[in-house]
Protein backbone atom coordinates (compact mmCIF):
# COMPACT_ATOMS: atom_id res chain seq x y z
CA UNK A 1 0.00 0.00 0.00
CA UNK A 2 1.72 3.26 -1.32
CA UNK A 3 1.35 6.04 1.69
CA UNK A 4 2.24 9.15 -0.51
CA UNK A 5 2.02 11.56 2.52
CA UNK A 6 4.11 9.59 4.62
CA UNK A 7 7.64 10.64 5.28
CA UNK A 8 9.84 8.08 4.09
CA UNK A 9 7.04 6.46 1.53
CA UNK A 10 10.04 5.68 -0.81
CA UNK A 11 12.27 4.35 1.56
CA UNK A 12 9.49 1.67 3.21
CA UNK A 13 8.50 0.90 -1.04
CA UNK A 14 12.14 0.34 -1.34
CA UNK A 15 12.90 -1.72 1.77
CA UNK A 16 9.64 -4.12 0.93
CA UNK A 17 10.79 -4.51 -2.76
CA UNK A 18 14.41 -5.35 -1.54
CA UNK A 19 13.57 -7.68 1.15
CA UNK A 20 11.54 -9.61 -1.72
CA UNK A 21 13.88 -9.90 -3.57
CA UNK A 22 16.39 -11.32 -1.65
CA UNK A 23 13.90 -13.75 -0.43
CA UNK A 24 12.96 -15.16 -3.48
CA UNK A 25 16.43 -15.20 -4.69
CA UNK A 26 17.13 -17.43 -1.44
CA UNK A 27 14.53 -19.94 -1.91
CA UNK A 28 11.66 -18.51 -0.72
CA UNK A 29 8.92 -16.43 -2.39
CA UNK A 30 6.87 -13.64 -1.53
CA UNK A 31 4.33 -11.44 -2.00
CA UNK A 32 3.44 -7.92 -0.46
CA UNK A 33 -0.33 -6.48 0.38
CA UNK A 34 0.06 -2.71 2.22
CA UNK A 35 2.02 -3.35 5.04
CA UNK A 36 2.80 -7.31 5.69
CA UNK A 37 5.16 -9.33 3.76
CA UNK A 38 3.24 -12.12 3.43
CA UNK A 39 5.34 -15.70 3.13
CA UNK A 40 3.80 -18.27 1.06
CA UNK A 41 5.03 -20.94 2.34
CA UNK A 42 6.41 -22.24 5.76
CA UNK A 43 9.60 -23.42 4.07
CA UNK A 44 9.92 -19.64 2.97
CA UNK A 45 9.45 -18.86 6.11
CA UNK A 46 11.89 -20.08 8.02
CA UNK A 47 14.59 -19.27 5.56
CA UNK A 48 13.54 -15.28 5.96
CA UNK A 49 13.34 -15.96 9.71
CA UNK A 50 16.86 -17.39 9.84
CA UNK A 51 17.99 -14.66 7.35
CA UNK A 52 16.11 -11.84 9.68
CA UNK A 53 16.57 -13.01 12.84
CA UNK A 54 12.77 -13.45 13.84
CA UNK A 55 10.28 -15.72 14.86
CA UNK A 56 7.92 -16.89 12.44
CA UNK A 57 4.11 -16.16 13.00
CA UNK A 58 1.70 -18.38 11.25
CA UNK A 59 -1.52 -17.42 10.27
CA UNK A 60 -4.30 -19.58 9.88
CA UNK A 61 -7.44 -18.38 7.86
CA UNK A 62 -10.46 -19.60 5.92
CA UNK A 63 -10.93 -19.16 2.18
CA UNK A 64 -14.16 -17.52 2.98
CA UNK A 65 -12.96 -15.53 6.01
CA UNK A 66 -15.35 -13.96 8.56
CA UNK A 67 -15.98 -10.07 10.28
CA UNK A 68 -12.88 -11.56 13.03
CA UNK A 69 -10.80 -12.87 10.65
CA UNK A 70 -11.35 -9.78 7.55
CA UNK A 71 -11.53 -7.25 10.39
CA UNK A 72 -7.63 -8.42 11.81
CA UNK A 73 -6.57 -8.63 8.32
CA UNK A 74 -7.53 -5.31 7.35
CA UNK A 75 -5.27 -4.12 10.36
CA UNK A 76 -2.20 -5.90 9.28
CA UNK A 77 -2.31 -4.16 6.12
CA UNK A 78 -2.39 -0.42 7.39
CA UNK A 79 -0.08 1.55 8.88
CA UNK A 80 -0.85 0.56 12.46
CA UNK A 81 0.64 -2.56 11.47
CA UNK A 82 3.80 -0.71 11.77
CA UNK A 83 3.72 1.05 14.46
CA UNK A 84 2.81 -1.82 16.46
CA UNK A 85 6.34 -3.64 16.43
CA UNK A 86 5.37 -7.16 14.92
CA UNK A 87 7.34 -6.25 12.02
CA UNK A 88 10.74 -6.15 13.91
CA UNK A 89 10.18 -9.29 15.94
CA UNK A 90 8.13 -11.92 12.96
CA UNK A 91 7.92 -13.17 10.12
CA UNK A 92 4.15 -13.42 8.89
CA UNK A 93 2.85 -16.74 6.72
CA UNK A 94 -0.63 -17.38 5.91
CA UNK A 95 -2.17 -20.59 5.26
CA UNK A 96 -5.37 -20.47 4.13
CA UNK A 97 -7.89 -23.18 5.01
CA UNK A 98 -10.63 -24.64 2.70
CA UNK A 99 -14.15 -23.40 3.83
CA UNK A 100 -15.94 -26.29 1.69
CA UNK A 101 -14.99 -29.46 0.47
CA UNK A 102 -11.54 -30.56 0.28
CA UNK A 103 -10.24 -32.32 -2.89
CA UNK A 104 -8.65 -35.35 -1.44
CA UNK A 105 -5.94 -34.46 -4.93
CA UNK A 106 -4.80 -31.63 -3.66
CA UNK A 107 -1.04 -32.24 -2.00
CA UNK A 108 -1.62 -28.12 -1.44
CA UNK A 109 -4.50 -28.43 0.61
CA UNK A 110 -3.34 -31.58 1.84
CA UNK A 111 0.13 -30.21 3.31
CA UNK A 112 -2.11 -27.18 4.79
CA UNK A 113 -4.44 -29.33 7.04
CA UNK A 114 -1.95 -31.46 7.60
CA UNK A 115 -0.08 -28.87 8.88
CA UNK A 116 -2.76 -27.47 10.61
CA UNK A 117 -3.70 -30.63 12.90
CA UNK A 118 -0.04 -30.66 13.68
CA UNK A 119 -0.14 -27.04 15.41
CA UNK A 120 -3.48 -27.54 16.91
CA UNK A 121 -5.92 -25.25 14.96
CA UNK A 122 -9.20 -25.88 16.11
CA UNK A 123 -10.77 -22.38 14.98
CA UNK A 124 -10.29 -19.59 12.62
CA UNK A 125 -8.06 -17.06 12.55
CA UNK A 126 -5.20 -19.36 15.00
CA UNK A 127 -2.06 -17.91 14.96
CA UNK A 128 1.10 -20.17 15.86
CA UNK A 129 4.11 -18.65 16.73
CA UNK A 130 7.07 -20.51 16.46
CA UNK A 131 11.02 -19.65 16.57
CA UNK A 132 13.35 -19.76 13.61
CA UNK A 133 13.55 -23.65 13.38
CA UNK A 134 9.38 -23.79 13.38
CA UNK A 135 8.79 -25.01 16.77
CA UNK A 136 6.09 -23.44 18.18
CA UNK A 137 5.95 -21.99 21.66
CA UNK A 138 2.50 -20.33 21.74
CA UNK A 139 -0.52 -19.97 19.56
CA UNK A 140 -3.40 -17.10 20.09
CA UNK A 141 -6.46 -17.44 18.55
CA UNK A 142 -9.31 -15.25 17.27
CA UNK A 143 -9.19 -12.03 15.03
CA UNK A 144 -10.60 -8.75 15.47
CA UNK A 145 -13.68 -6.52 14.76
CA UNK A 146 -12.49 -3.07 14.80
CA UNK A 147 -8.71 -1.22 15.36
CA UNK A 148 -9.01 -1.43 18.82
CA UNK A 149 -9.53 -5.28 19.80
CA UNK A 150 -6.41 -5.40 17.07
CA UNK A 151 -4.04 -3.38 18.99
CA UNK A 152 -4.92 -5.48 22.13
CA UNK A 153 -4.20 -8.69 19.67
CA UNK A 154 -1.04 -7.19 18.48
CA UNK A 155 -0.06 -6.41 22.40
CA UNK A 156 -0.85 -9.99 23.38
CA UNK A 157 1.22 -11.47 20.31
CA UNK A 158 4.62 -9.45 21.42
CA UNK A 159 3.92 -10.57 25.29
CA UNK A 160 3.55 -14.16 23.92
CA UNK A 161 6.74 -13.83 22.22
CA UNK A 162 8.43 -13.56 25.61
CA UNK A 163 7.42 -17.25 26.64
CA UNK A 164 10.11 -18.28 24.08
CA UNK A 165 12.88 -17.50 26.41
CA UNK A 166 10.77 -18.85 29.28
CA UNK A 167 10.28 -22.16 27.33
CA UNK A 168 14.27 -22.02 26.39
CA UNK A 169 15.56 -21.94 29.85
CA UNK A 170 13.17 -24.28 31.06
CA UNK A 171 14.54 -27.20 28.73
CA UNK A 172 18.02 -26.06 30.15
CA UNK A 173 16.44 -26.71 33.34
CA UNK A 174 15.17 -29.88 32.70
CA UNK A 175 17.91 -31.06 30.32
CA UNK A 176 20.21 -30.67 33.43
CA UNK A 177 17.94 -32.13 36.04
CA UNK A 178 19.15 -35.55 37.26
CA UNK A 179 15.78 -36.44 38.88
CA UNK A 180 13.10 -37.47 36.34
CA UNK A 181 10.44 -36.31 38.05
CA UNK A 182 12.10 -32.40 38.18
CA UNK A 183 12.85 -33.30 34.46
CA UNK A 184 9.71 -33.98 33.86
CA UNK A 185 7.76 -30.53 35.82
CA UNK A 186 10.24 -28.34 33.95
CA UNK A 187 9.43 -29.88 30.62
CA UNK A 188 5.47 -28.99 31.67
CA UNK A 189 6.45 -25.54 32.58
CA UNK A 190 8.41 -25.41 29.23
CA UNK A 191 5.57 -26.56 26.91
CA UNK A 192 2.98 -24.91 29.22
CA UNK A 193 1.45 -22.39 25.89
CA UNK A 194 2.40 -24.85 23.22
CA UNK A 195 -0.14 -27.20 21.44
CA UNK A 196 -0.22 -30.68 22.61
CA UNK A 197 -0.29 -31.37 19.18
CA UNK A 198 2.84 -30.18 18.70
CA UNK A 199 4.50 -32.14 21.41
CA UNK A 200 5.82 -35.18 19.95
CA UNK A 201 6.79 -33.61 16.49
CA UNK A 202 8.46 -30.91 17.58
CA UNK A 203 9.87 -31.96 21.51
CA UNK A 204 10.31 -35.51 20.62
CA UNK A 205 13.38 -35.62 23.40
CA UNK A 206 10.57 -33.62 25.80
CA UNK A 207 8.03 -36.65 25.47
CA UNK A 208 10.60 -38.82 26.12
CA UNK A 209 11.70 -37.36 29.44
CA UNK A 210 8.19 -37.66 30.45
CA UNK A 211 7.53 -41.03 29.48
CA UNK A 212 10.43 -42.00 31.05
CA UNK A 213 9.08 -40.19 34.78
CA UNK A 214 5.41 -42.12 33.77
CA UNK A 215 3.87 -39.09 33.65
CA UNK A 216 0.23 -38.48 34.46
CA UNK A 217 -0.20 -35.36 33.26
CA UNK A 218 -3.39 -34.42 31.39
CA UNK A 219 -1.60 -32.74 28.92
CA UNK A 220 0.88 -35.24 28.18
CA UNK A 221 -1.38 -37.79 28.00
CA UNK A 222 -3.29 -35.83 25.95
CA UNK A 223 -0.24 -35.10 23.72
CA UNK A 224 0.37 -39.07 23.19
CA UNK A 225 -3.18 -39.06 22.00
CA UNK A 226 -3.06 -36.63 19.71
CA UNK A 227 0.09 -37.96 18.19
CA UNK A 228 -1.39 -41.70 17.40
CA UNK A 229 -4.38 -39.69 15.91
CA UNK A 230 -2.09 -37.65 13.47
CA UNK A 231 -0.30 -39.93 12.64
CA UNK A 232 -3.16 -42.24 11.41
CA UNK A 233 -5.04 -39.04 9.52
CA UNK A 234 -1.58 -38.62 7.90
CA UNK A 235 -2.05 -42.01 6.85
CA UNK A 236 -5.07 -42.49 5.96
CA UNK A 237 -4.84 -39.14 3.76
CA UNK A 238 -2.47 -40.49 1.78
CA UNK A 239 -4.74 -43.47 1.34
CA UNK A 240 -7.53 -41.20 0.58
CA UNK A 241 -5.08 -39.14 -1.82
CA UNK A 242 -4.25 -42.52 -3.99
CA UNK A 243 -7.68 -43.77 -4.13
CA UNK A 244 -8.54 -40.47 -5.92
CA UNK A 245 -5.78 -41.39 -8.49
CA UNK A 246 -7.12 -44.87 -9.26
CA UNK A 247 -6.90 -46.11 -12.64
CA UNK A 248 -6.39 -49.41 -12.90
CA UNK A 249 -6.96 -53.07 -11.35
CA UNK A 250 -3.42 -53.02 -10.01
CA UNK A 251 -3.99 -49.86 -8.48
CA UNK A 252 -7.37 -50.80 -7.05
CA UNK A 253 -5.78 -53.63 -5.25
CA UNK A 254 -2.39 -51.93 -3.78
CA UNK A 255 -4.81 -49.00 -2.15
CA UNK A 256 -7.62 -51.86 -0.75
CA UNK A 257 -5.15 -53.59 0.45
CA UNK A 258 -3.56 -50.27 2.35
CA UNK A 259 -6.89 -49.73 3.76
CA UNK A 260 -7.29 -52.77 5.42
CA UNK A 261 -3.33 -52.84 6.57
CA UNK A 262 -4.68 -49.28 8.11
CA UNK A 263 -7.96 -51.07 9.55
CA UNK A 264 -5.30 -53.12 11.89
CA UNK A 265 -4.59 -50.20 13.69
CA UNK A 266 -6.17 -51.02 17.60
CA UNK A 267 -5.99 -47.36 18.52
CA UNK A 268 -8.41 -46.11 15.68
CA UNK A 269 -11.66 -43.92 16.56
CA UNK A 270 -15.30 -45.97 16.01
CA UNK A 271 -16.18 -43.03 13.73
CA UNK A 272 -12.48 -43.21 11.47
CA UNK A 273 -13.17 -47.04 11.06
CA UNK A 274 -16.47 -47.21 10.24
CA UNK A 275 -15.53 -44.35 7.36
CA UNK A 276 -13.06 -46.30 5.93
CA UNK A 277 -15.33 -49.25 6.00
CA UNK A 278 -17.67 -47.49 4.20
CA UNK A 279 -16.76 -44.68 2.11
CA UNK A 280 -13.52 -46.81 0.67
CA UNK A 281 -13.15 -50.56 1.60
CA UNK A 282 -17.01 -51.04 0.83
CA UNK A 283 -16.52 -49.13 -2.81
CA UNK A 284 -13.30 -50.78 -3.75
CA UNK A 285 -15.08 -54.07 -2.83
CA UNK A 286 -17.82 -53.09 -5.77
CA UNK A 287 -15.63 -52.22 -8.14
CA UNK A 288 -13.77 -55.74 -8.05
CA UNK A 289 -16.94 -57.24 -8.34
CA UNK A 290 -17.96 -54.94 -11.60
CA UNK A 291 -14.85 -55.38 -13.02
CA UNK A 292 -15.42 -59.44 -12.56
CA UNK A 293 -18.49 -59.03 -13.99
CA UNK A 294 -17.26 -57.27 -16.89
CA UNK A 295 -14.89 -59.78 -17.58
CA UNK A 296 -16.68 -63.21 -17.84
CA UNK A 297 -20.09 -61.52 -18.45
CA UNK A 298 -21.74 -63.60 -15.28
CA UNK A 299 -21.47 -64.97 -12.09
CA UNK A 300 -18.69 -66.85 -10.41
CA UNK A 301 -17.06 -67.96 -7.21
CA UNK A 302 -14.63 -65.18 -7.25
CA UNK A 303 -17.28 -62.68 -7.86
CA UNK A 304 -19.56 -64.59 -4.99
CA UNK A 305 -17.17 -64.16 -2.58
CA UNK A 306 -15.84 -60.70 -2.90
CA UNK A 307 -19.86 -59.48 -3.08
CA UNK A 308 -20.40 -60.95 0.54
CA UNK A 309 -17.50 -59.83 1.39
CA UNK A 310 -18.77 -56.56 1.12
CA UNK A 311 -21.95 -57.25 3.04
CA UNK A 312 -20.02 -58.47 5.52
CA UNK A 313 -18.38 -54.74 5.54
CA UNK A 314 -21.48 -53.04 5.37
CA UNK A 315 -22.51 -54.76 8.62
CA UNK A 316 -18.90 -54.51 10.22
CA UNK A 317 -19.46 -50.83 9.96
CA UNK A 318 -22.96 -51.11 11.18
CA UNK A 319 -22.62 -52.85 14.19
CA UNK A 320 -19.66 -50.89 15.35
CA UNK A 321 -22.13 -48.10 16.19
CA UNK A 322 -26.01 -48.03 14.78
CA UNK A 323 -26.71 -44.79 15.46
CA UNK A 324 -23.71 -42.85 13.71
CA UNK A 325 -24.14 -41.15 10.51
CA UNK A 326 -21.49 -44.29 9.20
CA UNK A 327 -23.57 -46.55 10.57
CA UNK A 328 -26.68 -45.52 9.74
CA UNK A 329 -25.52 -45.33 6.17
CA UNK A 330 -24.02 -48.85 6.19
CA UNK A 331 -27.34 -49.88 7.20
CA UNK A 332 -29.38 -48.00 4.80
CA UNK A 333 -26.46 -49.49 2.20
CA UNK A 334 -26.81 -53.13 3.38
CA UNK A 335 -31.00 -53.08 3.04
CA UNK A 336 -30.88 -51.21 -0.51
CA UNK A 337 -28.51 -54.76 -1.26
CA UNK A 338 -30.81 -57.38 0.31
CA UNK A 339 -33.72 -55.45 -1.68
CA UNK A 340 -31.88 -55.37 -4.77
CA UNK A 341 -31.00 -59.41 -4.49
CA UNK A 342 -34.52 -60.83 -3.47
CA UNK A 343 -35.67 -58.11 -6.87
CA UNK A 344 -33.07 -60.86 -8.94
CA UNK A 345 -33.48 -63.63 -7.64
CA UNK A 346 -37.15 -63.84 -9.45
CA UNK A 347 -34.97 -64.10 -12.83
CA UNK A 348 -32.42 -66.55 -11.86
Amino acid sequence: MVRSTEKGSCRFLLKRWIYGFLVLVAGGAWQVYGAVEWSLSPEGSEIRARSAKKDILYLYVSSQPGPAEKGWMQWLDSSRFDESGLDGSFVFCKLELPSGRVNPGSPVTSEVLGRAARHGVRMLPTMILCDEKGKPYAMAVGGSRNDDEADTLAARLLLLRGEKAKRDEMLARAYAAQDPEEAASMVLLALEHVPVESWALHYAACMHMLEKSSCADARYLEAVAASKRILHEEALGDLVHKFSLLVGEKEREDVLKGFLHFLEEKDLETPTRQCVLVAYVYPLLVNRCRELFRKIGSNSPELEKTFNRSVEVLEEARDLDPASYWGRMAHETRENLRKARLAAARYD
